[in-house]
């Protein structure tokens, strides 16, 4: 090899360990995320492909995203490399036909033919291509006989089957997956497909499945008697069905069940949900939703038992009194939503919670002002949603005494906010606050703020004035917040926070101030601190690996 090339070669390897250098200088971390390749493929380009976004299970997965593409078949699998995974996604067109040979590719791990399509015939053998990989499977088999599922034969690795829109469906057979050998199932869902009875032993097939999803259909009762065969069971999905009773029998023999969805069920006529109805589930259920169910109290008898119990959602009931002046104590909720109903907010009400309570959600209840006695004594309450109440000025000391960092207030009608509404509750700590969709036009309150105090903004939906004060934040850049321009002048107006036209037209008749310059000098600390703990030890392996490549390939030039 002549020495000029040498001497090119080396000069480049120099050169591209000095620009990863100066990324482990400033901190930018090395993410799949940022080389990912997009480029349109399949027959007529019809479909984009992406490369380079990390999945867990495979590595080299291509996304094949042909969704309304208004496709009625089956793309064909052209020019697709062997040596990779493939997700193909056919969601919302109008395939009706899916034949033999349109999955020839026997890398393909993900399908997806849901949504809009109505598929009315599947191939007996349509799958038998891809029975190496593939793990997940969605259809819309709006006119396909549920008795007619020859197909799966061919799927043994199958992890995941949904088949949705099939509204002619009303009972689900006896033995509806009969010898497919899909020991490996682990998530069934059968949404939107008008079941109104569930056979007992409809789910032979499938004993291992441990999510299942029948949400959106007309079942009228818990079909305990087939559910009680799915042993591994941990999610139970029973939303928007036709509920209206529940009972001791329910849940039965699901010892393993861990989460519970029963939102948008009628429970009307229930004066109260049973003590018993969770006795198997006192060591498992970990998650149990009751939003939008009717209920008149909260359910303290059947789940003050429940000794694992940590997400509670009782949101948009009828609950407007109170049976027992402590409802949730003896259990270790960390999240609890009870927006929507007109719950006496008594000092009493959370006690129990105080050292376990991290996210709260007291959305729509009509508060006007902070339930200080209630929320004080929450020692590690971290998140607060207060969205859909009233308050148009949020006033001095807002926050005082909260250990709240992120605060959600949507929709309150805020015109105003105090300078000193908020306070940190911590030395090291910073806010993160979400006014979407209020009234707010001034930002001079996080001007005005004391330095520090806020990490995050969203300002989106708000009618924001672009002035020099906001182009201070912009150009100050310790505090990160999105929201658009709202300004006079029609230049300026819709345009996001970020936009590069904004700042430059901002630049032309404001000077950057010394906006919170001991914050951003502290930022600078903070950042430096960080880049020498543990991210820096990581990307010194990678630069560690990359210099001894080098150093090899320089060896072999020489």
């Amino acid at each position: 090899m002549p020495v000029s090339s040498i001497t090119n070669t080396v000069d480049f390897m120099k050169y591209f360990l000095f620009i990863i250098l100066i990324c482990l200088c400033q901190g930018i971390p090395f993410s799949t995320k940022d080389f990912v390749k997009r480029y349109p493929c399949l027959e007529y380009n019809v479909c984009e492909c992406s490369e380079g976004i990390h999945d867990p299970s495979y590595s080299d997965t291509v996304t094949i995203d042909c969704r309304a593409k208004n496709l009625t078949k089956v793309p064909a699998l052209v020019d697709l490399d062997k040596n990779k995974y493939y997700r193909l996604w056919l969601r919302d067109n109008y395939i009706q036909l899916i034949n033999s040979r349109d999955f020839s590719c026997d890398s393909i791990v993900d399908i997806d033919i849901g949504g809009y399509n109505q598929v009315r015939h599947i191939a007996d053998k349509a799958l038998r291509g891809t029975n190496r990989f593939l793990q997940k499977l969605t259809l819309n088999i709006s006119s396909l006989n549920i008795y007619k599922l020859r197909f799966l034969h061919a799927v043994p690795t199958l992890y995941e089957l949904t088949i949705e829109g099939n509204n002619k469906l009303h009972k689900i057979p006896s033995r509806l997956l009969p010898g497919y050998k899909m020991k490996t199932l682990r998530m069934l869902s059968l949404v939107h497909c008008g079941i109104e009875r569930i056979a007992w032993d409809a789910f032979l097939g499938v004993s291992n499945v441990k999510e299942l999803h029948l949400s959106h259909n007309h079942l009228t009762n818990v079909p305990s008697d087939s559910l009680m065969r799915l042993r591994h069971l941990t999610k139970l999905d029973l939303s928007f069905n036709r509920l209206t009773t529940l009972d001791g029998q329910s849940f039965t023999h699901l010892f393993k069940l861990s989460e519970i969805d029963l939102t948008g069920n009628d429970f009307t006529e229930m004066q109260e949900i049973p003590s018993d109805v969770f006795k198997d589930q006192e060591t498992s259920l970990h998650k149990l939703i009751l939003s939008n169910t009717f209920l008149s109290t909260i359910p303290t008898e059947a789940i003050q038992n429940l000794q694992e119990l940590k997400i509670l959602n009782i949101s948009y009931n009828k609950i407007n009194e109170l049976n027992n002046t402590q409802p949730f104590l003896g259990l270790k909720l960390r999240v609890l939503d009870i927006s929507g109903n007109n719950i006496p907010l008594e000092a009493t009400l959370l006690n129990g919670l105080e050292n376990t309570l991290f996210k709260l959600f007291l959305r729509d209840m009509n508060i006007t002002a902070l339930p200080y006695t209630l929320l004080k004594k929450l020692g590690h309450l971290y998140e607060l949603d207060i969205s859909g109440n009233i308050m148009p000025k949020l006033p001095d000391s807002f926050n005082k005494g909260l250990s709240v960092r992120h605060f959600i207030l949507r929709r309150m009608n805020i015109k105003k906010i105090s300078p000193r509404a908020f306070t940190k509750p911590s030395e090291i700590a910073e806010l993160s606050i979400d006014v979407e969709s209020n009234f707010i036009s001034s930002i001079d309150f996080i001007r005005n703020s004391p330095a520090c105090t806020f990490h995050y903004l969203n300002l989106m939906a708000n009618p924001i004035n672009c002035d020099c004060i906001l182009y201070e934040l912009i150009v100050d850049r310790t505090i990160r917040f999105s929201g658009t321009c709202s300004s006079i002048s029609q230049n300026l107006f819709n345009l996001s926070f970020t936009s590069n036209y904004l700042q430059r037209m901002l630049r032309q008749k404001c000077s950057p101030g010394t906006f919170n310059s001991h914050c951003r000098n502290e930022y600078k600390s903070r950042l430096a601190q960080q880049t020498s703990g543990t991210s820096l030890h990581t990307y010194s392996n990678i630069f560690l690996l990359i210099g001894i490549n080098v150093a090899s390939q320089l060896t072999l030039l020489q």
